[in-house]
Formats: structure tokens, C-alpha cells, sequence
């Protein structure tokens, strides 16, 4: 065998990352190598020939002189893994791991010893020791909503906190299988899975929720905060999660969530969706005036009389049943319903969402309103009127509140209603030139209309 004036074992040893130390039966160093020059501050030209007590403390010394190392034979154990401390040329010690062997070589048998610089391992374990007793005080004293668990990379339960048995019924023994056992079947369990790939690739998933069985067969929603734990090697040794119970939590939100869904719908049929989304967003609507918006107005002919000869089972059914049409017919135009009054149906066309042509949507609605009330049982004949023009619109009152319009351009496009006759859609001036050529159409000529003079009027629509 290879002994230590061997050229290739001397350039093998010296390349080592350890200390590499062989003394002879009377236990003088024979050979030291540069890792070990490094190590104990010696050189291997003034430690040659010395005994290897000089390496050691002087409490080890009496150990030292305990293994007879001439009664061992070749293939032999001294010694593997073995945590002692050294000793440098300038008195100061270190701990040093020490794997001996013996060896055969030529002039008999001799030890060799592999001797790993242990220091900043063992301040590491310190710190880890310290930190791990102040960390599982903690958890061991996890109280209320929360427990604590260490999983294996396998999904096998290696740790849990006694908090558990509050939250899922379980004592600590019980539980060290795969956590997988406690999961319900619901679909948010898939999220579990997901996770511990993530964390077997060392990667911390965002905290996610389970529903986890209690030992009384109930359900409790857990939300898990994970932690994956790498070795030294960079791989994933083990997750560390943090656990909440959030079933009350959960059942909060979600009545709070259908809460605010309700109150958003019941919202969303008093008031346009824009400013729904405006006053959650900013918490008001803001007035704002608009241009070329087209107004369209519209009511029954003879409802008053109808009315009064209904009961208002019948008048609130009838009518109902009526408007709920007229919305449907606006929403299909774009047109954005305003409010009812009465009888009376206001939409506009171009004030919160853009339109190509505002007014050819608005009277196109009209028209189509009218053969919805000729279709109604009974049938009706609807009145509608259409103008274009700039208006200003906001949110009104504080109890009962509603979106509404405000302008000259409001109080024309009423008037054009009172001016429909026939089935057909009566439009001013400024709404024809938006439309001339697509319709239809029969000038009225100049007609005094209340409050604003003599205005030309056009009826649209088949004659």
C-alpha cells in the first residue's frame, strides 16, 4: 500500500480539504499535509517527528493514551465521526470532527486521521439550538386560532403544536400521518397539492385556505401560511406552516360578500351601472354635464283612465309587466334607462356609454317601443318623443336617491312626446338633422310647443 513518502499519495493528501495527519505505533506524526499547516498553525517540516499529544488538549491527552494503537490490525475502527477540540501552535482550541483509520504501510502499522475544522458548524447549531428553544416555546404556547406543524417533504405530519386539539379535536399524538388525511373532498383542497409542489421545489406558496376535517366528522376552513425549510444542499428538507382557523372568519366575509352583492344589484336597478361603480370607487357620483346626449320620452295613451277602473293588484301587474319590456327594449338599443314616473319611461342615448349615433339608437328604441305596446294585453298606444342636446346629470337625495337629468334639452324632449301621434316617433329639429335620410319621416312644421316658441317637428316612422 501507498504510504507517506509515495509521491502520488503526497500530491493526493495535499490536495484534501481536511487535515490529513499519520503517526507510526509510537505515535509520532510521520506526515502532515497542507490543509493541516493551515489548520494547527505548524509547519509539517517542524511537526514531523513529534508526538501527536502536542495537537491535543490536555484533557483529551488521557484519551489519546487509552487507544493502544499497536493492538489494532489492519482494517480495523479507531474511531468515525468523533467530536473532540485541537489544539494550534498558538494554544488556542478548536472542535474538529476526526475520522481514524488504521493503515498498513511499509516499516508497520501506522493511523491515519482526517480531521475536519468543526467551528462554524457548531456555532450554526448553537444558534439554530437557541433559536429552535425560544422558536417551539412560542409555538408550544400557540393558543386560540392558530397551531403550528411541520410537514416532510413526503406530506407526512412530523410536528404539530397542542394548540391542534382546540381547533381540530386531535391530542398531538394522534397525529403524524399524511396530512392529506384531514382534507374534505371540496375543490379548494387542490390548492394543498399545489403548495407542496411548490415547496418540495423550495419555492414559499402564497397563503392559501383548506377545509380541514374536525375529529367529530365537522368541517373547519384552515388558512395556511407555509414555509419550505432547505438543507445545505438547496433541497427542500421540510415545510414549516402556520395555521389559522378562519371558518368564522369565512363565514363573516361571506355573509358580508352577499351583503354588498345584494345591496349592489338593488343599486344597479335604481341607478345606472357606471355611477354604481363610480360611488364604489369614490364614494359619490360627481355632477357632470354631457353633450349630444339624446333623451327620449315616452307614455301611455289613456292609462290615466285604465288606471282608475283597475284594481292596483291589476294597475301594478299591468304596468309592471310593460316597463320591465321598455327596459329590455332600451337595453338592446344601448339606450341607458333614466326612471319612471307614472306611466312615463325616460331613457337616454350617448350620456354614459358612447353610441355611434345617439339619436338613430334612440328613435329606433322609440319605434320598437311602440310595437311593444301594440303587442301588450291589453294593447297600448305609446307616445314617444326623442331631442338631442346638452344636459347635466347627478345623483339626487340622501333616503330615497336617484339619477336624473336636468336642462332645456330635458324639457324639449317632453314636449316631443306630447307631440307623437299615431305610432309614430315625433323628433325636433336638431334630432332630424342626426337621422335625416335613414327614416321615414313627415315634417309637422312649425308647432307652438309650451314655453318654447314655434319649434319644427318631424314624425318618423311609417305613416
Amino acid at each position: 500500500m501507498a504510504g507517506p513518502g509515495d509521491t502520488f499519495f503526497q500530491d493526493l493528501v495535499h490536495q484534501a480539504p481536511d487535515a490529513f495527519i499519520v503517526v507510526d505505533a509510537e505515535r509520532e506524526i510521520v506526515f502532515f499535509n497542507r490543509f493541516a499547516e493551515k489548520l494547527y498553525g505548524w509547519r509539517a517540516t517542524e511537526i514531523v517527528g513529534r508526538p501527536i499529544s502536542v495537537l491535543v488538549p490536555e484533557r483529551f491527552r488521557a484519551l489519546l493514551d487509552a487507544m493502544d494503537t499497536r493492538q489494532i490490525k489492519p482494517g480495523g475502527r479507531l474511531g468515525a465521526g468523533l467530536d473532540l477540540a485541537a489544539l494550534r501552535k498558538d494554544g488556542t482550541e478548536f472542535p474538529v470532527e476526526i475520522n481514524m483509520m488504521p493503515l498498513s504501510m511499509e516499516g508497520g502499522l501506522h493511523v491515519a486521521s482526517v480531521v475536519r475544522d468543526v467551528t462554524k458548524r457548531r456555532e450554526m447549531e448553537q444558534r439554530l439550538a437557541a433559536s429552535e428553544s425560544k422558536y417551539r416555546r412560542v409555538v408550544e404556547g400557540l393558543r386560540g386560532d392558530y397551531f403550528f406543524a411541520t410537514i416532510e417533504p413526503d406530506g407526512v405530519v412530523s410536528y404539530v403544536s397542542p394548540s391542534v386539539e382546540a381547533i381540530l379535536g386531535y391530542e398531538v399524538e394522534e397525529i403524524g400521518r399524511t396530512f392529506s388525511t384531514y382534507l374534505t373532498d371540496h375543490p379548494m383542497n387542490e390548492k394543498a397539492e399545489e403548495a407542496l409542489e411548490q415547496e418540495r421545489r423550495g419555492v414559499t406558496p402564497a397563503p392559501y385556505d383548506l377545509e380541514v376535517r374536525h375529529k367529530d366528522g365537522s368541517t373547519r376552513l384552515i388558512e395556511c401560511s407555509d414555509t419550505p425549510i432547505l438543507g445545505a444542499d438547496g433541497q427542500t428538507v421540510a415545510i414549516e406552516s402556520i395555521n389559522r382557523d378562519v371558518t368564522w372568519v369565512r363565514a363573516v366575509e361571506r355573509e358580508i360578500r352577499e351583503a354588498n352583492e345584494r345591496t349592489d344589484q338593488l343599486l344597479r336597478r335604481i341607478l345606472p351601472g357606471p355611477i354604481v361603480d363610480e360611488i364604489a370607487r369614490e364614494g359619490s357620483a360627481r355632477p357632470m354635464r354631457h353633450q349630444n346626449v339624446s333623451i327620449l320620452f315616452c307614455d301611455l295613451a289613456g292609462f290615466t283612465e285604465w288606471c282608475d277602473r283597475r284594481t292596483p293588484e291589476q294597475v301594478v301587474e299591468g304596468l309592471g309587466r310593460l316597463i320591465d319590456a321598455f327596459e329590455e327594449t332600451a337595453e338592446r338599443h344601448g339606450l341607458q334607462k333614466i326612471k319612471t314616473i307614472g306611466d312615463s319611461f325616460m331613457a337616454t342615448g350617448g350620456l354614459l356609454d358612447r353610441l355611434p349615433n345617439p339619436v338613430e339608437a334612440a328613435v329606433r328604441c322609440g319605434l320598437d317601443l311602440v310595437a311593444v305596446g301594440a303587442r301588450a294585453e291589453p294593447s297600448w298606444e305609446v307616445r314617444v318623443g326623442v331631442h338631442v342636446g346638452d344636459v347635466v346629470a347627478g345623483v339626487m337625495g340622501q333616503r330615497q336617491f336617484g339619477y336624473d337629468l336636468w336642462g332645456d334639452s330635458v324639457n324639449t324632449a317632453a314636449r316631443m312626446e306630447r307631440l307623437s301621434r299615431n305610432g309614430r316617433v315625433a323628433v325636433s329639429a336638431q334630432a332630424w338633422r342626426a337621422i335625416e335620410g335613414r327614416f321615414p319621416a313627415t315634417p309637422l312644421g312649425p308647432v307652438p310647443v309650451k314655453g318654447k316658441g314655434e319649434l319644427e317637428v318631424f314624425l318618423v316612422g311609417p305613416s
